[in-house]
Parts: structure tokens; sequence; C-alpha cells
């Protein structure tokens, strides 16, 4: 942690210092290391202080901000650039990493069922208990689920997930070399979307230059964290 902080900058911001107000985009996120900053959202307020992260999500995603910050107290953060996101994902805590990817798959799904000809795209149908793909097969494809719904199964043959209708799965096929960590098993009668790697890859930069970068930094440590837990 201690390396990775070190390749950005520090900044003290003084008692009072407005940090974002509601309605703006951020043009960079702040990881706190001391002191607290006070958030108001509508008619809420709380306090984030030391290792807390803000406007990281929100920024990656070109999201404006839902709520106001104003340091409480004499405050330390590292600035974290978007152009260095990759370089702090490992920074952040487990739980984070997976909202941040959760919010990126989200986002693409969205951006795959609004922004694009869905017909431009394969379809591939999958009956009842049919395998998509299996764990440890390589990964080339990213799915859209046009329809139906899908389980993740672990290596063990546990469910242990299930995916709606509208979203997309399959994101390790953005990773040169990815390899698939979980099985996918159509629950009922599916039919998918089948987009390449390299057609991910262009969406997903054509959506913001970041979102390759910063997806690839969340998959390597997601799958580097269950190669660890696996072993």
């Amino acid at each position: 942690m201690g390396a990775c902080r070190t390749l950005l900058n520090t900044t003290s911001l003084q008692q009072g210092k407005k940090i974002i107000e509601s309605g703006e985009l951020f043009n960079e996120a702040y990881f706190v290391l001391s002191g607290e900053i006070q958030i108001l959202q509508k008619d809420k307020s709380y306090k984030l202080g030391a290792g807390s992260v803000i406007g990281l999500s929100e920024g990656m995603v070109g999201l404006a901000s839902k709520f106001s910050a104003t340091s409480l107290t004499s405050v330390q953060v590292k600035i974290i650039p978007f152009h260095r996101v990759d370089a702090v994902i490992e920074v952040l805590p487990d739980e984070l990493r997976v909202i941040l990817l959760t919010i990126i798959k989200r986002n693409l799904a969205a951006k795959i069922s609004k922004s694009y000809q869905l017909n431009q795209f394969t379809v591939e149908k999958f009956r009842d208990e049919e395998f998509i793909c299996k764990s440890g097969d390589p990964a080339t494809h990213l799915y859209f689920l046009h329809e139906g719904e899908v389980e993740l199964v672990s290596a063990s043959g546990q469910v242990f997930g299930m995916i709606p209708q509208g979203q997309s799965f399959g994101e390790a096929a953005i990773l040169k070399g990815g390899i698939r960590n979980a099985s996918i098993r159509a629950k009922g009668d599916v039919v998918c979307k089948v987009i390449a790697s390299d057609q991910a890859a262009e969406m997903l930069t054509s959506f913001s230059p970041l979102l390759v970068v910063i997806m690839e930094a969340l998959l390597l440590q997601q799958a580097m964290n269950n190669s660890i837990k696996n072993s």
C-alpha cells in the first residue's frame, strides 16, 4: 500500500474547504489520509475519515456528484488523477473494488443496450441448464443477456450467484489472455448477444478511455484474490 501511495500527490485541505458541490463532475478522486470530511446529500449529513475514498466510482463513469463535500477539519488527502487509477486499485478495500467493478459492469450493459444496435452482434441461444462457458476456458467473448437469466457456478458445482436479463457477463474477455474464473449456466432458455473481446475493449474505450484500464486492473486484482483464496 505504501509503495502505491507514493505514486500520488499528498495535499492538505484547510478546514472549511469545499471539495465538490452536488451536481458537479469529479476531475479527480480523493483518498483520505487524516482528518474528517462532511458529506451532505439532500437532507442527510455524515462524516468520512481516514481510509475513505471520495469520487472514484462517480468520476470513472462520468456521473455527476449526488452530494457536496467539505473538510470539517484540516485534512490530508492523496489526489487520485483518473489516468493513474490503475496504480491505486490495490490500495482500495476489497469491498470497494467489488463495488467499482459492479458499477462498471452495469454501466457497460446500459451503454450497450442504449448506444449500440444490438443486431450488429452475433446471437446465441442456450437451453435450460446448458453451460455458456466453463471455469478455466479462454475468455474470448463478452455476453449481453438479451433474454432470460444465468447462474454462476463454482468449480465444485455450487451455484453462488445469478445474473438477470439486461446485464453483461464474461468481462474477463477484456483482459488479454483472460481466463474464465467461474462457469455460467443458463437458468431457463437464454438468448445472448455475443461481443468479441476486441469489440468489447473498443466499446469501453469509446465510452471513456479510462474504463479499459480500470476494468483490467479490477479484474486482475479480483483474479489474484480468488487465486489466493482457492490455494
